[in-house]
């Protein structure tokens, strides 16, 4: 994700934290303080996630670079709120409106069989949930053979259509 030697600095409103805030709020940061920033399942428990792009691109130093990972098909976890699930688009439209450029959103997960087995996998108690080990690279497996496939009978069928999650990447 990021290369070299660097520091980290964690913010949250958990006590621990480096810097405590609410990421609904104004960051207690001054502007273009950071290379980079990393925001891994936070946006969807973030009511007003504009609020946070615009910070995040603020404390960046000029070419810094953010990371978000966020879930698509994924069951509501609240921690404490579960507001949004976001798609490759609206990734996009956010972080450019928040100033970012050079946007890069890939879809994470490899298809329909994929994105069905997180939910058939939700269903389980955790005592079986070791079937992941065999599951994930067989779903994998599953999703690349009815991708070819599909193309071979004409239809309209992307992996990317039934994204788990999106990872974005742009610069300030």
């Amino acid at each position: 994700m990021f290369k070299g030697n660097f520091t980290r600095t964690t913010a949250n409103l958990s006590p621990d934290a480096d810097i405590k805030c609410d990421f609904e709020k104004p960051l207690l940061i001054e502007s273009a303080q950071y290379d980079g920033a990393l925001l891994v399942n936070v946006l969807e428990h973030i009511f007003e996630y504009r609020q946070l792009l615009n910070e995040t691109h603020r404390i960046l130093k000029p070419r810094g670079r953010v990371i978000i990972l966020v879930p698509f098909m994924f069951p509501y976890h609240p921690s404490p709120g579960d507001f949004h699930r976001y798609t490759a688009s609206a990734l996009e439209r956010a972080l450019a409106t928040s100033g970012f450029r050079d946007i890069r959103v890939t879809a994470l997960g490899s298809g329909v069989c994929a994105a069905r087995w997180l939910f058939i996998e939700r269903l389980l108690p955790r005592p079986l949930r070791f079937l992941s080990i065999l599951a994930v690279p067989m779903t994998a497996s599953f999703d690349s053979l009815f991708t070819r496939l599909a193309r071979l009978i004409g239809k309209k069928y992307q992996p990317s259509d039934y994204a788990i999650g999106f990872r974005a990447t742009a610069i300030a």
